[in-house]
């Protein structure tokens, strides 16, 4: 699967998400904020990438 599908995936799973009722922390906002950061500049990796790091 090429990145912009991949991404495009991602964006609607998230558009899609059920609401909450509660608000979110200023602590989650700004964890939200650099994921998305991250993941905009690449700064990610592949889950069979991590399981390897990691020994999973």
């Amino acid at each position: 699967m090429g990145k912009r599908k991949r991404d495009n995936k991602i964006i609607d799973v998230l558009l899609n998400v059920p609401e909450e009722d509660e608000e979110i922390s200023k602590d989650e906002l700004k964890g939200i904020k650099e994921a998305l950061g991250d993941v905009r500049h690449g700064n990610t990796k592949s889950l069979k990438a991590y399981k390897k790091e990691h020994s999973l």
